[in-house]
């Protein structure tokens, strides 16, 4: 299917499924996700991706690899493939309370990490939080993320309508945005 395909199969990965801005691929006996993002014009994105590689931690899916395609100018990110799903589907499942505690929970811990790296998730919303195969909360959405900074970061028209309801009220009255703002996240 074009020049993603060709690309991913350049670097050994085969493709299982594929939508436009995602393809579970594997490589050996390991599934992977690989997000396709169009590339972007600031050095920014590539630092703040160079420090997401770095980071280990239970409750945030790791990165595994990382390529662009110039001719499409395409960014893949290659991470952890979460085969539970995303936390939209078990909210709108009906999940327990004492479970979506313990999410909360996993969801602060992984926060406080990669604010602890300099980086502020900016528009967190469920559809960017994955489950393991064993319930194990992991962040994910990692575009979204900025570094840390006392000036609120632009977001075009489109990505700001699509994620109103789950926005910080900072972030719409050109308050601060930094990581010491709590994370709203409506369930």
């Amino acid at each position: 299917m074009g020049k993603e395909q060709s690309t991913l199969a350049k670097k050994d990965y085969v493709i299982e499924e594929e939508t436009e801005i995602f393809a579970a691929v594997t490589k050996g006996d390991d599934k992977f996700l690989v997000k396709k993002i169009k590339t972007p014009t600031n050095q920014d994105f590539i630092s703040e991706a160079e420090i997401l590689k770095t980071v280990s931690h239970p409750h945030i899916v790791s990165w595994k690899n990382s390529f662009k395609d110039e001719d499409e100018s395409i960014y893949y990110a290659v991470t952890d493939y979460c085969h539970g799903g995303n936390l939209a589907d078990k909210i709108k499942d009906g999940s327990q309370e004492f479970q979506v505690l313990s999410w909360l929970t996993e969801i602060s811990v992984a926060l406080r990490t990669i604010h602890e790296k300099g980086l502020v998730q900016k528009d967190l919303t469920p559809e960017d939080i994955f489950l393991t195969e064993f319930g194990t909360v992991r962040l994910c959405g990692f575009q979204k993320a900025h570094k840390n900074t006392k000036t609120p970061q632009s977001t075009t028209n489109s990505e700001s309508l699509e994620s109103m309801s789950y926005m910080a009220p900072e972030v719409l009255t050109q308050g601060t945005y930094d990581a010491k703002r709590k994370m709203q996240l409506r369930l």
